[in-house]
């Protein structure tokens, strides 16, 4: 994701990592630790979901994203 974002584009980024086949999300993050593998795709719901509905950010305000680059 670019260090500049919007709600939007963490939206999209999310969908498509939870839309992937399971082996080939394994084959592709095989450094990522496994449990953690499992949390990603809840986490990215949970957080549009913090930061659009509890906070209020707007979908299509941009933000600084601070993002792990390999994912």
């Amino acid at each position: 994701m670019a260090p500049r974002t919007s709600l939007f584009q963490l939206e999209e980024a999310g969908r498509h990592y939870c839309e992937d086949h399971w082996d080939a999300l394994k084959d592709q993050h095989n450094q990522i630790d496994y449990l953690d593998l499992l949390q990603y795709c809840f986490s990215s719901a949970y957080m549009l979901a913090l930061l659009h509905d509890v906070l209020g950010i707007a979908m299509e305000e941009k933000r600084y994203c601070y993002c792990n680059k390999n994912i």
